[in-house]
């Protein structure tokens, strides 16, 4: 696996707030708990979260998170290029209960928010190695039907995209198309779409992009149908977002 950015690194706190499904189709997030609880729901389970626990969630794993009361958490995601053009995983992420774990990554952590590296190239510690697995990715790469599909999500994401793009993409009808793209990713074709343009909008944020740039280059239709999605996704404003992640 080939790490090659650090994209996000920050403290975040949420009261109450219920994320929608979600997934991260360009990097891995690990976070690590720093007071509060929240329920994190993943392959189908829910898992309570609590202080002093980290997270790993991969690319491509369904996931949603609820907060009913307050949660403060770090997290660090880190680019691996574009996995979705290689495959969709099997792998569901780990909830790790490890005291020297959470050691390692307020170090990692404390690093990148020093050294202001969100954006650039990060040391990722060894450490973490054996949780991930070597291969992620397969079954919905290449050339088959879903594969062609997320291609053009991942070229075609700045402009408008209906669905019979993506059958048409994948040469499936498109309830066929909707049917196999939910059994591999748990969540719709659309659902997809916004999470890669928010996602993409992270990156925008970090490199300091003013937020009506950012907005039209992820394809949205104007400010308030970003920060609509935004919010509903991430839990917070654009600005918000921005306070927390940019080291300025």
């Amino acid at each position: 696996m080939y790490y090659s950015e650090i994209l996000e690194c920050g403290k975040f706190t949420y009261r109450k707030h219920h994320f929608p499904w979600h997934l991260h189709p360009n990097y891995w997030s690990f976070s690590l708990t720093v007071d509060g609880s929240a329920e994190l729901i993943f392959a189908g389970r829910p898992i309570t979260v609590k202080a002093g626990d980290m997270v790993i969630i991969p690319p491509l794993a369904p996931h949603r998170t609820v907060v009913e009361d307050f949660f403060t958490y770090k997290i660090i995601r880190v680019s691996v290029g574009n996995p979705a053009l290689g495959g969709a995983g099997r792998f569901c992420g780990h909830l790790v209960r490890d005291k020297r774990a959470a050691v390692v990554f307020h170090h990692w952590y404390e690093r990148l928010k020093a050294s202001g590296s969100a954006g650039l190239p990060g040391g990722f510690p060894e450490s973490f190695r054996p949780y991930l697995p070597e291969e992620s990715f397969g079954e919905a790469a290449g050339h088959s039907p879903l594969g062609q599909a997320l291609a053009y999500m991942h070229e075609n994401f700045s402009a408008p995209v209906q669905l019979e793009d993506l059958s048409r993409a994948a040469f499936l009808s498109s309830s066929h198309f909707q049917r196999l793209f939910k059994q591999e990713f748990s969540i719709s074709p659309m659902r997809y779409i916004q999470s890669l343009r928010i996602d993409k909008a992270k990156e925008l944020i970090i490199r300091g992009n003013p937020m009506t740039e950012v907005a039209l280059a992820t394809g949205f239709y104007d400010q308030s149908h970003f920060n609509k999605y935004f919010k509903m996704l991430v839990g917070m404003r654009p600005s918000a977002y921005s306070a927390v992640v940019r080291n300025d």
